[in-house]
C-alpha cells in the first residue's frame, strides 16, 4: 500500500527549513531516526544543490526568487504563492507487497511518478531520496522497516505559474485526493485511505506509542501466563480435593466397619455378664461360683476374649485394614467362643448335680 502527504503549509517550513530537509534526506547530517544500515538508500538530484549549509541556504532562496519571476512572468501579477518549493513524502506500507521489491522497483516507480507530475502539472523536479534506514525493531525482534521517499519539487506550475494546488483541484474537484490516485497508479500499488482522517505523527511520538503497546502487551502475556498458571494449580487442588473425598468416603466405610466391630465387641462384654449373672443365679454358695470362676474353662474364656478385644483394638489403630481379615478373625474366635460357653455350662450342669448330690445326702443323714 502506498500514499502520499504533500507538506504545503508555511508554518511547516519555519519549523524545519528546506535546506535542512534537503541535507537530512541526503544524509549530509546526523538522522536520529536512523538505526538501519543506510546502504540500500538511494538518492538522486536534478538540481546541483551545494553541499555547505549557508551556501545551500542562500542558493535555495535564490531559486525561490527565480520561481516568483515565473509566476509573474506566467500570470501578470505578484506571486502569491507561499512556499514555492514544496516537499512530497511517499510512505509505503510494510508489508509482503513492498517487501518484494527491489530497490531497482523503487527507482523506476518513483520516476513514473515524476513523470506523470511533471506531464500534468508541469513541475520543477529537485530531488528524490528513498529511504530504507528507519524504522523499529518489534517486540519478538523483527525489523520494522519505514520504507518512504522524500521529493522536492516546485510548487509552481513552469508553464501557468499557477500554483500545484490549484492546479491538483482543476484536474479534480477531489484535490488531494486526485494525488493519492496517481501514485497509486504510478506504483502500481493499492492507495491509502481515501478522505482519511489520520495524521501524520513524529517518529520519536510513534516510538514512544509503539514502546507503550508493546509493554502493556507484555503486560497482557504476563497476566494470560498467570490466568494458565492459576488454571494449572486449580487442577491440582481439584484433583487433591478428589482424592481427600476418597479418603473421607473411605473413612466412612471403615467408621461404619468399626461400629460393626464395636458391636460385637459390646455384644462379647455383656456376654460375660450375663455368664457371671446366670452363674450367681444358679449357684447360691459363693464357694461353688468361686470355683467356676477359678475353673480352666472359665479362665480360657476370659482368656479368648481379652485376646479378642486386643485384636480388635490393633485392628482399630490401623488407618487401612481390611474387613474380610477382621470378619475372618471374628468368625474364628467365635467358634472358640462357643466352645468355652458350652464347657462352661457343662461344668454348671456338673456343679448343680453335684450340689443335688450332696443336698440328697445331706437330708438322708439328717432322717436317720
Amino acid at each position: 500500500m502506498v500514499s502520499i502527504g504533500l507538506h504545503l503549509k508555511e508554518q511547516e517550513y519555519k519549523k524545519t527549513p528546506l535546506y535542512i530537509r534537503v541535507l537530512h534526506n541526503k544524509r549530509k547530517m546526523k538522522t536520529n531516526n536512523s538505526i538501519f544500515s543506510m546502504k540500500d538508500n538511494y538518492s538522486k538530484s536534478y538540481f546541483d544543490f551545494k553541499e555547505n549549509i549557508e551556501d545551500l541556504k542562500n542558493q535555495l532562496e535564490e531559486e525561490i526568487e527565480f520561481l516568483k519571476s515565473v509566476v509573474k512572468q506566467k500570470t501578470k501579477r505578484k506571486s502569491q504563492i507561499k512556499n514555492h518549493i514544496v516537499e512530497s513524502v511517499i510512505v509505503i506500507s510494510d508489508d509482503n507487497e513492498s517487501k518484494n521489491l527491489t530497490k531497482e522497483d523503487y527507482i523506476e516507480k518513483v520516476e513514473n511518478y515524476i513523470k506523470r507530475l511533471q506531464k500534468d502539472f508541469n513541475l520543477k523536479i529537485y530531488s528524490y531520496d528513498i529511504h530504507f534506514d528507519e524504522g523499529h525493531i518489534d517486540e519478538d525482534g523483527n525489523k520494522k522497516i519505514n520504507r518512504h521517499i522524500h521529493l522536492i519539487h516546485s510548487n509552481v506550475n513552469m508553464k501557468t505559474g499557477k500554483s500545484f494546488t490549484k492546479e491538483i483541484y482543476k484536474k479534480s474537484k477531489r484535490g488531494i485526493s486526485y494525488i493519492q490516485d496517481l501514485i497509486s497508479e504510478s506504483f502500481q500499488m493499492k492507495r491509502g485511505e481515501l478522505n482519511s482522517n489520520k495524521k501524520h505523527i513524529k517518529t520519536s511520538i510513534y516510538k514512544q506509542q509503539q514502546e507503550t503497546i508493546n509493554k502493556q502487551k507484555k503486560i497482557i502475556e504476563e497476566q494470560e501466563k498467570e490466568i494458565e498458571e492459576l488454571k494449572e494449580r486449580l487442577k491440582k487442588i481439584e484433583i487433591k480435593q478428589n482424592e481427600h473425598n476418597n479418603k473421607i468416603n473411605s473413612l466412612i466405610e471403615q467408621l461404619n466397619t468399626s461400629k460393626d466391630i464395636y458391636t460385637r465387641e459390646i455384644y462379647l462384654n455383656s456376654l460375660i455378664n450375663k455368664i457371671k449373672i446366670k452363674i450367681n443365679d444358679n449357684f447360691n454358695n459363693p464357694k461353688d461360683r468361686k470355683q467356676i470362676y477359678k475353673s480352666n474353662q472359665f479362665s480360657n474364656y476370659k482368656k479368648t476374649v481379652r485376646e479378642f478385644r486386643k485384636q480388635l483394638k490393633d485392628f482399630m489403630k490401623k488407618d487401612n485394614f481390611d474387613i474380610n481379615e477382621v470378619n475372618k478373625y471374628i468368625k474364628l474366635k467365635n467358634v472358640d467362643l462357643k466352645k468355652y460357653h458350652n464347657d462352661l455350662n457343662n461344668l454348671q450342669i456338673n456343679l448343680k448335680l453335684k450340689n443335688q448330690k450332696l443336698t440328697k445326702e445331706q437330708i438322708e443323714i439328717l432322717s436317720l
